[in-house]
């Protein structure tokens, strides 16, 4: 029985009226799944060098397994502040490097033009078409360390990578024009830039992954496919208005291309349980996971 119903509902975002649908509760599978396909990968593989990609907290990762494995662990991320709170036991410490890195090089550029573009019109609407060309004519870059691993570990990082530069760009819109944020918010001319970037910089990730990876080594590759906000009703019930699509399609596999061998392949559900915390308001996610060699 499916967790939501099939097709996926309306979408956010739609001028629809908003058609609530009750969700049974289910279990996270999210941490266990992702730390049981990483630690298999890591078992097919040399005990080399390893990377993990967009690592932040490291909370999907099985950090210590992996240190205790390889020779080298490269901890990547955008955010300093985010590699430094990952706890390494002392004993292992030497074989962790942090490196921080933004691994399309778009974001801080990005945003500089946006900064720049903002301080030259006082017109809201030309300063949508002035951002949204920006983020035209953006073209990400593929990263690169100068060398190869036994294990490149890429869990939920793909349709995170355009966020921080769409984010901030409507937060230092905000700054300018605070009376128009929802307009450009709703900008179809800014929404199909932004949609366009975020592909551009997806499929350059996939390059990068792919260059990053040793010959015989192995890649995990996870995302959150599609996800929902869940809120309690006053029954206690978990209702959703609705899931949205966070990849190109419905199968992570269609990033993928020949150069890739499927070895596993994993779908699980990633549950964050309303809270008082939160305002009662938690996420759902359906997530797809592959543990892939290249050809």
């Amino acid at each position: 029985m499916p967790i939501l119903p099939e097709p996926p509902l309306t979408a956010f975002g739609s001028n629809e009226p908003r058609r609530w649908v009750r969700v049974p509760p289910v279990a996270d599978g999210h941490h266990a799944a992702s730390q049981g396909m990483i630690q298999l990968a890591s078992e097919q593989v040399e005990p080399g060098a390893a990377i993990i990609l967009g690592a932040g907290p490291c909370q999907e990762i099985p950090l210590p397994a992996l240190t205790e494995r390889f020779a080298s662990v490269t901890l990547n991320d955008w955010n300093e502040s985010s590699l430094e709170q990952v706890a390494v036991s002392p004993e292992r410490s030497s074989k962790v490097l942090r490196l921080v890195a933004d691994l399309t090089g778009v974001t801080t550029q990005f945003l500089e033009q946006v900064t720049e573009s903002l301080a030259t019109t006082d017109d809201p609407e030309q300063a949508i078409e002035k951002i949204s060309a920006l983020a035209d004519a953006v073209t990400p870059q593929v990263f690169s360390t100068g060398q190869s691993y036994d294990l490149v570990v890429a869990s939920c990082v793909l349709c995170q990578l355009h966020l921080e530069a769409c984010n901030q760009a409507l937060a230092l819109f905000g700054a300018t024009f605070p009376q128009q944020v929802q307009q450009f918010r709703a900008s179809t001319r800014w929404v199909q830039a932004m949609y366009g970037l975020a592909r551009r910089m997806e499929r350059a990730f996939i390059e990068t992954v792919h260059g990053l990876v040793a010959s015989k080594g192995r890649i995990y590759l996870s995302e959150t496919i599609q996800g929902c906000f869940i809120h309690l009703n006053p029954e206690g019930h978990w209702m959703t208005d609705g899931m949205y699509r966070m990849t190109h399609t419905l199968e992570l596999s269609d990033y993928l291309d020949a150069r890739f061998h499927v070895e596993e392949f994993g779908k699980w559900v990633w549950v964050m349980p309303p809270s008082s915390e939160l305002g009662f308001v938690g996420r759902l996610y359906k997530v797809q996971g592959f543990i892939l060699s290249i050809k």
